[in-house]
């Protein structure tokens, strides 16, 4: 039965109704003080309408309009609770930018532009680092399975070659037509395919390193995601970036702002740095290169998986050498597409109950596809 208006929500019905995690809602309680819902016995929240409206317009400001956290707590500060109860709403005033340096988009909403920022270019075979996931089918923005409504943007400014997981056409995956299974298309250079599987090998036995370490830190045995990646899967992406032009047009970047879909993500990155990642206060902070390290990225998948616990973060990337291109080559391990994915029994809690429906790993990725770009893998693109 629906509830009425004006009845009391808990938090796991305001997190359905906004679309947003329930720790995401936890930790903006920390972060603005406006938001009181009442709190029973055992910590138990109630909110009640003017809470959620309050809690909507902070998800508007952060999520559709790009504001920083700090850029909406000023926002609170100036116009009040009621503004921002309202300023989600169509048709209801927004608020004033340009005031200054601080107040400016630049300072609040991102050296970069408006967050999130989603390359629109055609969607590409494999899993997105920046595409560090990328302008490919992993953009998606932050602390959410899948986008909040998408404006239009810009191409991403990179070129990209990608190479799947190479198995016959009949292949069961190839026949059912799973993204990132299939032949790959073999430049005439010698010895290239045999350095591409040689290094996509590499980075599938570093994944599985990573994936115990993930599973040891969950309490459970080291192996416990081993039966989820038996296909050898996985994406390499060979990116190139060129110099940000000047004649780019507004938010236009060589990655927009998104997150990875799949498990983890291994990024090897040249000295030119220009990789940004959005920490849990809002900030960009810039990934600079360590000679001899990877960057790793957790995906969607494992914060479906976590139930919430670890989530993926949201990253960008501009090259902001005058003179050179940037070169990066992430590698996306993504779990086998026929996996169930539901969530660990030790991520789950009275506190934190199942966030997110039991599915496939290929319906996870799906859906990630659509929610991006309006269509399924293998549909037609509506016109």
């Amino acid at each position: 039965m629906e509830k009425a208006p004006e009845a009391f929500r808990t938090i796991s019905e305001v997190a359905d109704e906004l679309d947003v995690p329930q720790h995401v809602l936890r930790f903006w309680e920390t972060r603005f003080s406006q938001i009181r819902p009442m709190k029973r016995g055992g910590g138990r929240r109630y909110y009640r309408p003017d809470d959620v409206d309050l809690l909507r317009g902070i998800r508007h400001l952060l999520y559709g309009e790009g504001y920083t956290i700090r850029g909406v707590q000023r926002i609170l500060r100036e116009h009040g609770p009621r503004f921002v109860q309202a300023v989600w709403q169509e048709g209801a005033p927004q608020p004033p930018v340009g005031r200054g340096t601080e107040e400016s988009p630049e300072g609040e909403r991102g050296r970069f532009g408006l967050w999130p920022a989603m390359g629109a270019q055609e969607p590409e075979d494999g899993g997105g680092e920046d595409d560090e996931s990328s302008g490919s089918d992993d953009q998606v923005p932050h602390m959410r399975l899948g986008p909040p409504p998408k404006a239009a943007a810009p191409p991403d400014l990179k070129e990209s070659f990608n190479w799947g997981a190479d198995v016959p056409d009949d292949h069961p995956y190839v026949k059912a037509g799973y993204r990132g299974y299939g032949k790959n298309t073999v430049p005439p250079v010698p010895g290239f395919k045999d350095q591409m599987d040689e290094y996509a090998g590499a980075m599938r036995k570093l994944g599985d390193l990573l994936l115990e370490l993930v599973a040891r830190s969950l309490d459970l045995p080291d192996g416990w995601f081993k039966p989820f990646f038996q296909s050898n899967g996985g994406k390499l992406r060979m990116i190139k970036y060129p110099p940000q032009p000047q004649s780019a047009q507004f938010n236009q970047l060589g990655a927009g702002a998104h997150t990875d879909w799949g498990a983890v993500t291994i990024l090897a990155q040249d000295e030119i740095g220009g990789l940004e990642v959005r920490n849990v206060a809002g900030e960009w902070i810039q990934a600079r290169p360590i000679a001899g390290a990877f960057v790793i990225n957790i995906g969607d998948l494992m914060a479906r998986w976590t139930n919430g616990l670890y989530n993926s973060n949201l990253h960008r990337v501009r090259n902001n050498d005058t003179a050179r291109d940037r070169y990066s080559i992430p590698f996306f391990y993504d779990a086998d597409p026929t996996g169930v994915i539901e969530a660990i029994p030790t991520c789950v809690s009275p506190d934190n109950p199942v966030q997110y429906p039991t599915c496939s790993a290929n319906e996870h990725i799906a859906d990630m596809f659509q929610r991006s770009y309006g269509y399924r893998p293998g549909q037609a693109k509506a016109s």
